[in-house]
């Protein structure tokens, strides 16, 4: 599927060269507005082109946050109730943290009000 997708862009950019130097061997139009009209409509494909990244971009940051909400939900929960939680047998052994960071960086005040 992605090929035939691939192929009709490409179709598409040499059907325009083609009736691009068509209409400028025919003097209705100048190299300078054939070449214009390209870069312009390279720039807008380009642009267009980003929102799609930007969009996939959002999604993933917004499962992100709602899988955060839901871990804190959740252990929330489990500590009011206390009917879920398991005690754990100490076999012995040593757990360290080393050079550990959290960082949240939110754009609203109030993103963590639920915590």
């Amino acid at each position: 599927m992605w090929t035939l997708v691939l192929l009709a862009i490409y179709g598409e950019i040499l059907l325009l060269i083609w009736q691009g130097t068509k209409e400028v061997t025919l003097g209705r139009l100048t190299p300078g507005n054939l070449v214009l009209f390209g870069g312009t409509l390279l720039f807008v494909g380009l642009s267009v082109a980003s929102l799609g990244d930007a969009f996939t971009r959002i999604q993933r940051v917004t499962g992100c946050a709602e899988r955060v909400f839901k871990l804190i939900r959740d252990s929330t929960c489990d500590e009011l109730s206390g009917s879920n939680v398991v005690e754990a047998k100490s076999e012995g052994g040593e757990i360290a943290f080393g050079m550990f960071v959290f960082v949240i960086q939110v754009s609203h005040k109030n993103a963590l009000s639920m915590i």
